[in-house]
């Protein structure tokens, strides 16, 4: 339905939010009673049935490969001992991986040296697969490594408790090699690399990710356009109960979205672009800068869905089926005629879209940035690879954190370490 065929009124209806039902809190998953260290809950996410298929399909390439001899060596024992090595690179990290095995006092790491040998972990990095065919699958672009994002996906479901306020937004895995997938995004810390759809927690878990592969996508296609799909995808495949509230940036945000999800049962909050604004009686971009002073609103409502434009330094457009509109909270914004800062009147809405957006996707990416391992091979794939081990370590890590409250200030690198 287009913006000039809705019925808008200016005053809130009684029945406003209604449609998205209250949120049954959810418990928190239970865990293995035998899992208590670190290395115990990394085993949850990087389970011995992941590894031992990877040994099983990684064997079989080595001697398609021409390499008879390998797969005796490779085995459930070094390929975690390999991966051990690649999460030591992301804190101690070497100009050349090689200098871990150098008689060098200032780079030999006795640690790396007495776990494995430097031919036996270069032989292993180098035949690591996940795929028993070669074969193309035509209808997924990732076949190679579907495997990965399939197996974090059921992780995740088995073990991260799923809050009431999560968000949708993309990410970027650093590649800058030669691939039809590859992505340029302006603006992005990670400008060029693979594009993935993550649903997340407002605490930096990650719940739900597909990568973006242009038609081929594993989303469906619900007729809304690419962002409100990726919405609707990612929800649906997540299994969300009802009663969840998503916040999601300009690139997802549609009216028809907010009806479509309303209908379903969930509450959708976000920020809406120029171009979709078009035919709803709210003041544009320039006429809300003569129109408003700072901290004025103005909203309209439509079929359980509210729009407001509210006026930060520039004017914020927003929308929403369960959030309020009224000023009701105040922000701390810099008066540059007072020089200080200054309590200005917020929305509702707008408070909790910054609440629950600010951490979520963007909080995964530092995590992982933090400690990222730094082994590189001449392969498409591998980059995805090590964002998937990346991925487990924070995953686990948080899932440490949660569990063991005793020792809730254990630090990322420290429980890197304890691995």
């Amino acid at each position: 339905m287009s913006n000039k065929d809705r019925l808008w009124v200016n005053a809130q209806p009684d029945m406003f939010g209604t449609r998205v039902p209250v949120f049954q809190e959810q418990p928190m998953k239970p865990i293995p009673a035998d899992c208590s260290t670190p290395y115990d809950f990394h085993k949850l996410f990087m389970t011995d049935e992941f590894i031992d298929e990877t040994v099983r399909v990684s064997r079989i390439y080595a001697v398609r490969k021409g390499k008879p001899d390998l797969p005796a060596k490779i085995t459930n024992n070094s390929l975690r001992t390999s991966q051990a090595i690649m999460y030591l690179t992301g804190y101690l990290t070497p100009s050349n991986r090689l200098m871990y095995w150098e008689q060098r006092p200032d780079t030999n790491n006795q640690f790396v040296k007495k776990a494995m040998s430097r031919n036996l972990f270069m032989d292993i990095v180098r035949y690591t697969y996940f795929v028993d065919t070669v074969v193309p699958d035509p209808q997924d672009r990732f076949w190679k490594v579907r495997p990965l994002f399939t197996h974090l996906n059921k992780m995740a479901s088995n073990y991260v408790t799923i809050p009431e306020n999560v968000s949708i937004d993309e990410g970027m895995i650093k590649y800058f090699g030669p691939h039809p997938l590859k992505q340029y995004i302006r603006g992005k810390p990670v400008r060029f690399g693979y594009k993935m759809w993550i649903l997340a927690t407002p605490s930096g878990e990650l719940l739900w990710a597909q990568p973006y592969a242009g038609s081929n996508t594993h989303i469906e296609d619900f007729g809304l356009g690419q962002g409100p799909n990726v919405v609707m995808g990612l929800v649906q495949q997540c299994n969300l109960p009802p009663g969840c509230k998503v916040y999601v940036d300009n690139l997802f945000t549609s009216l028809d979205l907010l009806d479509n999800m309303g209908d379903k049962g969930y509450g959708v909050t976000g920020t809406l672009r120029q171009n979709r604004i078009i035919g709803i009686p709210l003041p544009n971009k320039k006429q809300a800068n003569k129109e408003l002073k700072r901290g004025e609103m103005k909203a309209v409502f439509t079929q359980g869905t509210a729009v407001s434009v509210w006026k930060d330094n520039q004017p914020v457009y927003m929308a929403s089926n369960c959030s309020s509109v009224s000023l009701t909270g105040q922000c701390q914004l810099y008066s540059r005629k007072d020089k200080a800062y200054m309590p200005v009147p917020q929305p509702t809405m707008n408070q909790n879209y910054n609440k629950y957006m600010g951490g979520g996707v963007d909080l995964i990416d530092n995590s992982i940035k933090n400690y990222a391992i730094s082994t590189r091979v001449c392969k498409w794939y591998w980059c995805l690879y090590t964002w998937f081990l990346n991925v487990c370590m924070v995953q686990a890590w948080r899932l440490y954190r949660a569990h063991k409250k005793e020792q809730h200030r254990l630090a990322q690198v420290k429980y890197l370490i304890l691995l």
